[in-house]
Parts: C-alpha cells; structure tokens; sequence
C-alpha cells in the first residue's frame, strides 16, 4: 500500500467522509464490473459492492489493510460474491426440498424409504464442511472451476496467477478433500467427475 492509500485508509478510519467519497468514486465502477464476473447480473453485483463499501465505513474503526486498497477492495467484493452463490445456492435447494417433501411423501405411500435423500443429505453437508477447511487460495480456485464453471485459463487470468498454479491449487484441493472425505469421496468424484 502506497502512502496515499494509506492517507485515505487513515481517513477512513477517523470517519472522514471525503476518505469514504473517494474510495466509492475511484474503485466503484472496477469493484462492479468484478462483481458481475461472478454473478452475472449488474444489479446483484452494484448490490454487492455497494453493501460491502457501506460495511467497510461501518466497520472502519477495525479496518485493516495490508495490501494495496484495491486488491483489498476485490478481493473482499470476491467474498461477498461467493456469499451470495453460496446463499442462492442454499435457498434453491431449500425451495427444492420443499417440494421434494410433497414427493416424499407420496413415496412413502407407495412403500419407498428415503434413505437415499438421507445420504444425498449427509454427503453434500460433508462435503460442504470439506471445502470450507481448504487453504483460502486452494478454496478459491476450486470455487471458480467447480460452482462457477470457469476454465483454467479463465481462473489464472482472474487470479493474476499461472495456469499450471491452478491446476496445482486443484489437485491440492481434490487430495485434501479426499484426505477428508475419506470412504465418502469415491462417490463425489464418480457424480462430479473429478479425478485425483
């Protein structure tokens, strides 16, 4: 961090409301279409950015800032985008089980066990679990292939990193997960596709 961003992370954390205009008209317009990378959807991703800005004042007494300011600013825009993934994903799956329940219970008046909607259940809170113990840049990486469906090339160049630091993060995450997962990852890597 250079010592004008140190000036205006300063700034920010004495409540100076220009410190705030100015990390709002400088980083905004990047920190969006970043965003819409992940989200695809302007709206959302406007959303995103302008709620993690209003929480960086909010919270500005704590801030703490050891890269450059816009690397911070991304790479905190990057964590809400995946928040936000993750959330659309759970609340699908709820709105699924909701009217999976209807199904179930028509099965079991013909005589069907859910046992497999149990273990489908069990797996994927495994699995969730898993992930979330990844090192960060391992679980970020694995995020984009996986729930995103970037390429590797795509990833790299998101990442500012190489596609063979990539393709190292991947078989890192897989050997870890199936470090974790144990008897369960054998499944995952057969409905997923993936190889170790």
């Amino acid at each position: 961090m250079d010592y004008s961003e140190k000036l205006v992370v300063n700034g920010l954390k004495a409540g100076d409301t220009d410190a705030y205009q100015y990390i709002f008209d400088t980083h905004y317009q990047v920190l969006c279409y970043t965003a819409n990378r992940y989200v695809r959807d302007s709206f959302v991703a406007e959303t995103i950015v302008g709620d993690m800005i209003y929480r960086m004042w909010e919270n500005r007494a704590t801030l703490n800032v050891n890269t450059s300011l816009r690397s911070y600013l991304i790479q905190a825009v990057r964590n809400g985008c995946i928040d936000y993934l993750r959330s659309k994903h759970q609340r699908y799956e709820v709105a699924a089980s909701h009217l999976a329940e209807a199904d179930c219970m028509a099965n079991l008046a013909d005589g069907e066990q859910p046992i497999d909607r149990l273990v489908g259940n069990e797996l994927a809170d495994r699995v969730d679990t898993a992930i979330e113990h990844l090192p960060a840049e391992c679980r970020r990486v694995f995020e984009l292939s996986r729930f995103m469906g970037k390429r590797h090339a795509e990833i790299a160049s998101e990442l500012n990193i190489s596609v063979s630091t990539v393709k190292y993060h991947l078989r890192n995450a897989l050997q870890l997960l199936a470090r974790e997962l144990g008897s369960y990852i054998v499944f995952v890597f057969f409905v997923s596709g993936m190889t170790v």
